[in-house]
């Protein structure tokens, strides 16, 4: 009996030794159209950060002019100094969008389906230091907004486009 399953269990091992290499070798080819998508989507989510950011700057400008002057028991220096590198921070992704944006060529006709999956994997990944930049200036302004109890006005709010 115990040869048995011996010789069971190495017929069962080379079993899936074939099995590995066969799928090994056939490996599926992606689809730059797979690729693209996941960068359009990822892209679609950096411009409603980017919205966001953008909302956040513009109330600490506000801020900054408005508000903080009329605060008392505050270092208005230090302050004005971190608002700016809030600003900084959202400055350089917004910056950072606009230059991907200017270079990103959505059609990739011409070239292999290998090379164009190659190129939007690289875009995604510089989408995706994009996403890191965004989180940074949007976790740091949101933070401080909030500290001093600042509303951020959304693009739509209390303003209605339609009765125009």
């Amino acid at each position: 009996m115990k040869k048995y399953k011996n010789n069971y269990n190495k017929f069962f091992t080379r079993i899936l030794i074939l099995l590995f290499l066969m799928s090994s070798g056939c490996s599926e080819t992606l689809d730059y159209k797979i690729v693209r998508a996941d960068v359009v989507k990822l892209h679609d989510k950096l411009m409603v950060d980017g919205e966001k950011a953008i909302h956040n700057k513009i109330a600490l400008d506000t801020f900054l002019v408005r508000d903080l002057p009329k605060l008392k028991d505050v270092d208005t220096a230090a302050e004005r100094i971190k608002i700016n590198q809030l600003v900084l921070l959202i400055d350089e992704a917004d910056e950072s969008m606009m230059d991907w944006m200017q270079n990103f060529k959505a059609d990739v006709e011409g070239m292999s389906n290998e090379k164009a999956v190659e190129y939007f994997k690289s875009e995604k990944q510089k989408l995706v230091k994009m996403d890191s930049l965004y989180k940074v200036a949007l976790v740091g302004s949101e933070a401080y907004l909030k500290k001093y109890g600042v509303q951020v006005q959304l693009a739509n709010d209390g303003h209605d486009h339609s009765k125009h």
